[in-house]
């Protein structure tokens, strides 16, 4: 389900978030289509690992639902 390439990362104001669009067939168990978290790091490599981290996660969660 997750691309090894996508990193689902934004930058905006100087810190990184994670972003990432909920699938079509799970939205209506969120009130919005997307997740957005701020990652609390200006740095890159540990913006990386977080994201992995938290789209592998997100991922499980999404398949036991």
């Amino acid at each position: 389900m997750v691309d090894k390439n996508a990193y689902y990362l934004m930058f905006k104001g100087g810190v990184y978030y994670f972003t990432r669009h909920v699938p079509n067939d799970l939205q209506r168990h969120y009130e919005k289509p997307r997740i957005v978290m701020c990652l609390k790091t200006r740095n890159r490599k540990s913006a990386l690992k977080a994201s992995c981290g938290l789209a592998s996660k997100l991922d499980d969660f999404w398949l036991q639902m």
